[in-house]
């Protein structure tokens, strides 16, 4: 419930599908639809720039002291920050690393690599 009030809210994810590059039937996405399912179900209408704007998604280059970890086992790594737009915003891939795996308490299972993110995340917090 908590998700889906803040993908109206802050997210505004434009989930589709074609059917022919993934598995799914065709569904596109329909913002009209999207917003009055918000407002149906919510009583909010999206706020569809929102995350750009807080997020400085056209300029993040301005932001700093942000460490963006994606692990290559997460479908939603392909939206995550993939490239280093300067020094001040590290970014590191997980090769073995799913959702969040590197925010997760340690695990004995942890690979070398999962391990390696959290000490680059450690030294690089101010």
């Amino acid at each position: 419930f908590a998700y889906n009030y803040q993908v109206c809210m802050e997210m505004n994810l434009p989930i589709c599908t074609n059917g022919v590059t993934d598995m799914f039937p065709p569904a596109p996405f329909n913002q009209g639809q999207f917003t009055r399912s918000c407002q149906k179900n919510f009583d909010v209408t999206p706020r569809v720039h929102w995350m750009e704007k807080q997020y400085w998604a056209k300029n993040i280059g301005a932001a700093s002291n942000i460490f963006f970890s994606n692990g290559a086992l997460d479908p939603w790594s392909a939206g995550g920050v993939n490239i280093q737009v300067n020094r001040k915003l590290p970014i590191y891939l997980i090769q073995d690393g799913a959702h969040h795996v590197d925010l997760r308490a340690s695990n004995p299972l942890d690979t070398p690599d999962i391990k390696r993110a959290r000490d680059l995340e450690r030294q690089s917090i101010k």
